[in-house]
């Protein structure tokens, strides 16, 4: 993923990726307070269901923060004084690659030979998982299976692996950008052809499975395909101001109320606050950053957390939510 992101979207933060905002987001309380409220060693009665981010977020609600101790662990940064990050999967670090030898729907994705090594795997892993998991913690697991969610993974790189492993794995309309994507992996996409709806689309659709669904959606995006290995993923070969700018989103932002809006950035090098603050609520976001930090400035941080089945320096996790 590294070596495909866009050259020409710089950072606007040169802020180091393994130093936080340490403060607790409110959300975070909220969520927990009727789960759990004892120090996350301490045995509960749905402690064999616990997932680690649910213990991760059990921690930040017991210690008031999104980090551990002050030490001087700097295997992300050039800083020496950094802060600890709660890490996660410390005693699995297979595990996404176990995940991968028994889940169904990945199985597409090995025949397609869109993964050349175990890095790029527990980067894509991760993202899908903690965004899986965290959805299953916020009682909010039926959007997996909801087809009016969008999904907008940045920079992908040059072939859609995180988009894809969101495509195959949910009922989400995904939409993997870069502007390297490879022709192979192109969408069907006329920007001509998608223009403004010729009848008003009024009203908020709600009914999260109706075929009337995919219909409008399909009447809305008139001009665009899916790529043909994989149903619901559009892979676009743009930069990330591009497709801000285009008739596509425009009609996206305006004439579809998802149930949710998700936002992917792994290893990107993409402005991730110009596109962030572009997508509507209610949204969920999470970034996996490689050189910088994210430079989202409001709101803090839901969770910030150092995943050790990622299989590269690079493993600290950033969540949002609206």
């Amino acid at each position: 993923m590294l070596d495909s992101k866009s050259a020409s979207e710089t950072p606007q933060n040169n802020q180091d990726v393994s130093t936080p905002n340490s403060q607790q987001p409110h959300a975070i309380s909220s969520l927990i307070h009727d789960k759990t409220s004892h120090h996350p060693s301490k045995k509960s009665n749905c402690h064999k269901k616990q997932n680690e981010l649910e213990r991760y977020f059990e921690f930040v609600n017991w210690s008031g923060s999104t980090t551990s101790t002050t030490n001087t662990d700097s295997s992300n940064t050039n800083v020496k004084d950094s802060l600890e990050l709660y890490k996660i999967n410390s005693n699995d670090t297979l595990l996404y690659f176990n995940k991968l030898c028994v889940a169904m729907q990945f199985s597409q994705l090995l025949s397609l030979k869109l993964f050349p090594n175990a890095k790029e795997i527990s980067e894509s892993f991760s993202a899908y998982y903690n965004i899986r998991d965290y959805l299953i913690f916020s009682n909010r697991q039926d959007l997996l299976s909801n087809n009016n969610v969008i999904c907008y993974v940045v920079a992908d790189g040059n072939v859609p692996r995180t988009g894809a492993t969101f495509a195959c794995s949910t009922n989400w309309h995904v939409f993997s950008i870069d502007p390297r994507m490879k022709k192979k992996w192109k969408c069907l996409y006329d920007e001509d052809k998608v223009e403004e709806p010729k009848e008003p689309m009024n009203g908020r659709i709600e009914n999260t499975n109706n075929p009337s669904l995919q219909d409008h959606f399909k009447t809305v995006m008139h001009g665009l395909s899916s790529c043909e290995q994989i149903q619901r993923l559009y892979p676009l070969s743009q930069t990330t101001d591009e497709f801000l700018q285009s008739n596509l989103f425009n009609n996206l932002k305006h004439h579809i109320s998802p149930s949710l809006n998700v936002i992917i950035a792994v290893h990107s090098h993409a402005d991730l606050w110009q596109f962030y603050k572009e997508i509507p609520s209610p949204k969920v976001c999470l970034s996996i950053p490689c050189c910088f930090a994210p430079n989202i400035p409001t709101p803090p941080p839901l969770a910030i957390f150092k995943d050790e089945a990622i299989h590269s320096e690079k493993n600290v996790v950033y969540m949002w939510s609206e």
